[in-house]
């Protein structure tokens, strides 16, 4: 439920919402989504309106991705064979045999892509990957049913019965594919998404910054400062604030996860959205939901939250603000017990209790999550556990142990490590299924965690692995 709170001597509206609530169809929110979360939106596309044509070198620049979603080779580029563009994407696509220019020297990087044609360059960079995308005569024949297949170009109507088949498209009605009508961005990035659901193997998942700070009651006078959670190995953010037609008015760089934006610089009486986005790399970065922003001539605003990280900040902290003086985090703790099995040297297991200190309004919870992995048939031996614990994490920053909000289990055997190489950073090792005191990622306790809406560190991750840790905020 949306929850609308008056804001003292402030200039801005503030109000978390899901994508859906800015530019994106409802159809495509889910899609929208997944393709974030997996790196496929380049900054190209999501700082323009979602509902307008994508153009050629905003399609090079997310089939890209697309290819080294699906474990394409690295691309040897040199000067670009076009005059009208020098962008790396083109040039990688052109060389790779997924595009070509509109002449030998014009590729034309403005122009709005048609469906057949979207359907081509798609197709080309899945199969550029090394993944199987074939048709059969029979399958062919039977696109027959849409009544203007046969509109389709002869270059396009191969690779365009493809993107059908294997379900990256679908008719715009039951009878109607329109090959020659303008692709959306939006539509495009549903295209994609689909592609890497259909032919990767190794799906790869990056955690979206999240705005920290706007919460009920919150009170600012002239800028508005916005924190978000930091990226893992991130290389730089942008913040982009999105007109209500999707088109963005202002983008700026930051080295660290938090900024002030300058209402000045906006129009009177009129909405936008902020956006942040974490660059991972030269290639990919990933996007924040938006935050909608009125910059209203008569000095006063309102907050609407709507946004599950923000209910959750609401439910554990008094005012939705993260504790910032360690007096403050104790006074809002407490102690709880459960059952638990522990495990001789023998191997025989053995009913017995341990306490842990947590967040208050998390206690009863914490406390059900535990029976029932002790109630579950798994019998789950536990070790040892931690919970509140006022410090910074192993690699710098304040650690959300501080606001009892987290959960370790069994340090040592299920170790905090590097994804890439599985070098330690604290704890030994991660021995699933021949470790008793390893957590299994269909076992009992993720699960447990899981229903009420934790998050485990063994897969809530791209570069770090925590397999000890339970998250309820994400972090």
């Amino acid at each position: 439920m949306k929850k609308f709170v008056a804001l003292a001597a402030a200039s801005v509206l503030a109000f978390g919402a899901a994508a859906s609530a800015s530019e994106l169809s409802d159809w495509a929110v889910a899609e929208y989504e997944t393709a974030n979360g997996t790196g496929l939106i380049p900054y190209s596309v999501a700082s323009v309106s979602m509902s307008g044509s994508i153009t050629r070198q905003q399609l090079c620049e997310t089939v890209m991705n697309l290819y080294r979603a699906l474990g394409g080779d690295y691309i040897e580029t040199g000067d670009s064979p076009f005059y009208d563009t020098d962008n790396r994407a083109v040039s990688e696509a052109f060389a790779a045999g997924i595009v070509k220019g509109r002449t030998e020297t014009e590729f034309v990087p403005d122009e709005a892509v048609t469906r057949q044609e979207a359907a081509r360059i798609i197709i080309k960079a899945v199969e550029a990957a090394g993944c199987d995308a074939h048709i059969t005569v029979a399958e062919l024949e039977g696109l027959c049913g849409f009544t203007d297949f046969g509109d389709s170009q002869q270059w396009a109507s191969t690779d365009l019965a493809k993107a059908v088949k294997y379900k990256l498209m679908s008719g715009v009605s039951d009878t109607e594919l329109k090959p020659e009508a303008p692709i959306t961005r939006e539509q495009a990035v549903a295209v994609i998404n689909r592609a890497v659901d259909t032919f990767s193997e190794n799906q790869i998942n990056y955690r979206q910054p999240e705005i920290l700070n706007v919460y009920d009651g919150m009170s600012f006078d002239g800028k508005l400062a916005l924190e978000w959670s930091a990226a893992d190995n991130v290389e730089s953010y942008v913040v982009m604030v999105k007109d209500s037609d999707g088109e963005c008015v202002k983008a700026v760089t930051a080295k660290k996860n938090s900024i002030d934006i300058d209402p000045s610089e906006l129009e009177f009486n009129k909405n936008y959205f902020v956006i942040i986005g974490a660059k991972i790399d030269e290639y990919t970065t990933v996007f924040s939901e938006p935050i909608e922003v009125f910059y209203g001539a008569d000095n006063s605003a309102l907050v609407e939250i709507d946004s599950s990280l923000t209910d959750k900040y609401a439910r554990v902290f008094p005012d939705g603000v993260p504790f910032a003086e360690e007096a403050d985090a104790a006074y809002n703790m407490t102690t709880v017990s459960f059952p638990v099995w522990k495990m001789k040297a023998s191997g025989e297991k053995y009913s017995s209790t341990m306490s842990l200190t947590v967040n208050r309004n998390l206690a009863d919870e914490v406390a059900q999550i535990f029976n029932e992995i002790y109630n579950s048939p798994e019998q789950f031996p536990i070790k040892n556990v931690g919970g509140y614990c006022w410090r910074s994490t192993p690699l710098g920053g304040v650690s959300q142990h501080s606001y009892g909000t987290c959960i370790d289990i069994n340090f040592d055997e299920n170790y905090y490590c590097y994804a890439s190489n599985g070098k330690a950073i604290t704890g030994s090792f991660w021995k699933p299924g021949e470790n008793p005191y390893s957590i299994t990622q269909n076992g009992s306790v993720v699960k447990a965690f899981a229903k009420y809406g934790w998050k485990w560190g063994g897969n809530a991750w791209t570069t770090l692995r925590d397999y000890m840790h339970f998250t309820y905020l994400g972090n």
